[in-house]
């Protein structure tokens, strides 16, 4: 199945980011919300939870940050920057790309659609 389920978020969401999407501040104890940025939740329905609830597609946010900016072209610009940086566009995006092929979300690039910016 590729790169779907390869880490759930919840466990290893932490240990992999270590600070705030937004704010790049620490992340302590378990003070910290879950933010699906690429694919939402809403976008699926509840038995494909588990293709994205993985550290590509779930950053770790403070409450405030994620209150105030979660839904922003900016935050998704920020996420992108974050996760390409840690694991490489070309992963992201096949991922991406795989989540389609389950689904029926429509295919599409990273940055098409003023996604986000490059």
């Amino acid at each position: 199945m590729g790169i779907l389920g390869t880490e759930e978020a919840t466990p290893g969401l932490v240990s992999t980011y270590r600070r705030c999407a937004w704010c790049n501040e620490p992340i302590k104890d378990k003070h910290f919300e879950m933010h699906h940025w690429l694919v939402k939740r809403g976008a699926l329905p509840r038995k494909f939870y588990g293709m994205i609830n993985v550290v590509l597609n779930v950053v770790p946010l403070h409450h405030n940050c994620h209150q105030q900016y979660g839904q922003t072209r900016e935050m998704r610009a920020r996420c992108l920057k974050l996760v390409t940086s840690r694991f490489g566009k070309d992963v992201v995006q096949a991922w991406r790309d795989e989540i389609s092929e389950h689904t029926h979300l429509q295919k599409e690039t990273l940055y098409e659609n003023n996604m986000c910016s490059d």
